[in-house]
């Protein structure tokens, strides 16, 4: 979700580098410089990597600012959750005037007798309805303001050291250190092909091979 077109688009378009690129293109360059994982404690920990900390910083916050945005409802979910809303409040008022009814007056009001199982279901049942539309009641204003910054448990930080490269350099050196050696070796065969093919030094070449052959066997 941190890493969805809502949140990473209006990022690319305030970003020159990025706003020059294919839009699929800078999609997966941006989400490639955020990591979001969900921690043990059950917390959603996002990481932002930059040339810069202020950098990584602002673009931490960008992105917690969009997906923030992006919980708001838009207009076809806002007049569904409106619907829900009203019909919750009605039907809140209307068992919560029931249950004190039969709080009060028994089985008076429903115009037939009840057992006393029959009216402490009945009573159980009216409660369970009541606090059913009191949830709903209390959780729609939620969600139709989407989530605020109150979600956020610790804000986006500077590091206080900065990051260790020492494992990117270590994986550049030894991939050059296998290119090199890989270039080295063929260059050395190509080397030896043209020498043996040279009448002036193929002499040489066929000692040194017999020489070779000696001390292997």
């Amino acid at each position: 979700m941190m890493t969805s077109p809502l949140v990473l688009d209006p990022i690319i378009a305030t970003d020159p580098e990025l706003n020059a690129k294919p839009i699929e293109t800078a999609r997966i360059a941006l989400a490639g410089k955020l990591k979001a994982a969900v921690a043990k404690d059950g917390l959603l920990r996002l990481d932002a990597t930059a040339t810069q900390p202020q950098a990584a910083q602002a673009l931490a916050n960008a992105v917690i600012d969009n997906w923030l945005k992006s919980t708001v409802p838009g207009p076809q979910d806002r007049a569904d959750l409106e619907k829900r809303l009203s019909y919750a409040s009605n039907a809140l008022a209307s068992v919560t005037t029931l249950l004190n009814t039969l709080s009060v007056d028994g089985a008076v009001s429903l115009g037939k007798p009840l057992t006393r199982g029959e009216a402490g279901t009945s009573l159980v049942g009216l409660g369970e309805l009541q606090t059913r539309y009191l949830n709903d009641v209390l959780g729609i204003p939620r969600s139709l303001q989407g989530l605020s910054r109150d979600v956020v448990k610790q804000p986006p930080t500077l590091p206080t050291e900065p990051v260790s490269n020492k494992k990117a350099l270590i994986a550049v050196m030894s991939t050059l250190g296998a290119g090199f050696a890989l270039l080295l070796f063929v260059f050395m065969r190509q080397a030896w092909r043209n020498a043996s093919q040279d009448p002036e030094t193929a002499p040489k070449m066929a000692r040194l091979r017999a020489a070779f052959g000696a001390r292997k066997a």
